[in-house]
């Protein structure tokens, strides 16, 4: 039960900025060097890294084999058309071939093994072509994990100057071939704040056409195909915050098949199904916390001559006996860690 309610948690937040971080990540000691790192798996980054490297989190549809490993291979043209409207993603190709190195190499050792794969696979001049775009986001990585970065600076800041190194390194023709999808995901975060300001007198059904347009426009010649992964729940979420004052004024009857229209958008009929019977059980599971609640405060005061120990395994059997044995345990767990962080 506590799976389904943080699941319709995450499902009906209303809020609308764009959060990319998505992937697990795994901290080296502070001792390694960021040179001792192996590059061939993602998992292997020190958390710095893996910031600087994915500075919008790695996204959960990164995990498959690249082009450029394929039975039938597109040559450099196809290639970068391809990563000019963001059907390809150049920085996820690498990581997916780097899926070609043993497990102990380190950089410069798997970034010769693809070099050599390209060779390997294609002819002039399109190997040539390749393995240069390849080498400049190789010395850009390289740089990267030598560029000193202060812990304080904000997310803005830090992007900024990762933006300034690429273009340093790479040159901005292959500066926004390699990234120019990742910076135009940025660029939307920057104008949605500006959007949440400027369409404040906007009703709902204005405020989800303009943030289309904004969005298209934002995105330019990437919207087709970052529209095609995007998840949907999140764009869910964001409709609902675009549309939060409209249906903070409808009455329950009239926002609770409002919502159902927008969830069978979304979600289809059976997913709509789905979220209204997790609802269903949180309301249930809500009202027995409540009546727990009621119940303890009863309790206590009719009891205060118990010992601490004594009134603890009274409400703890109360408690399982009301929320059953699964939630009663989620239930004092929370309220164990809302305790400790209040009192710092």
């Amino acid at each position: 039960m506590s799976e389904k309610k943080n699941l319709i948690i995450v499902v009906l937040l209303t809020g609308i900025i764009l959060s990319g971080i998505f992937f697990f990540m795994r901290k080296k000691s502070s001792e390694d060097s960021p040179d001792q790192e192996n590059l061939n798996s993602i998992n292997s980054l020190s958390e710095e890294n893996l910031s600087r490297n994915f500075p919008m989190g790695v996204p959960t549809e990164f995990n498959g084999d690249s082009v450029l490993d394929s039975e039938v291979l597109m040559n450099y043209n196809e290639f970068t058309d391809k990563l000019k409207t963001g059907e390809l993603n150049f920085v996820w190709e690498v990581w997916n071939l780097r899926r070609l190195c043993p497990e102990d190499y380190k950089p410069d050792q798997c970034n010769e093994v693809i070099l050599k794969h390209i060779d390997k696979s294609y002819s002039p001049p399109d190997n040539e072509q390749l393995k240069s775009l390849f080498k400049d986001y190789f010395r850009y990585e390289s740089s990267l994990r030598e560029f000193e970065l202060s812990p304080n600076l904000k997310f803005e800041e830090r992007y900024d100057l990762i933006k300034k190194k690429r273009i340093e390194i790479l040159k901005e023709e292959n500066s926004k071939l390699v990234f120019g999808i990742e910076e135009v995901r940025v660029d939307l975060l920057k104008a949605e704040k500006e959007f949440l300001e400027a369409s404040k007198k906007l009703n709902g059904d204005e405020k989800v056409k303009a943030y289309n347009e904004l969005k298209k426009k934002t995105l330019g010649q990437y919207y087709d195909n970052i529209q095609k992964r995007e998840d949907p729940f999140q764009n869910y979420t964001i409709e609902l915050g675009l549309r939060e004052e409209d249906l903070n004024k409808m009455s329950p009857e009239a926002k609770q098949s409002y919502l159902k229209d927008i969830q069978i958008r979304y979600f289809g009929k059976e997913g709509a199904e789905r979220i209204q019977k997790a609802q269903d059980e949180i309301a249930k599971n809500d009202a027995l916390i409540q009546e727990y609640e009621k119940k303890s405060k009863e309790f206590i005061s009719q009891n205060s001559s118990l010992s601490p120990k004594e009134r603890d395994e009274k409400l703890k059997e109360l408690r399982i006996k009301l929320l059953g044995e699964e939630e009663a345990g989620a239930y004092q767990r929370r309220k164990d860690f809302e305790e400790e962080h209040s009192n710092k």
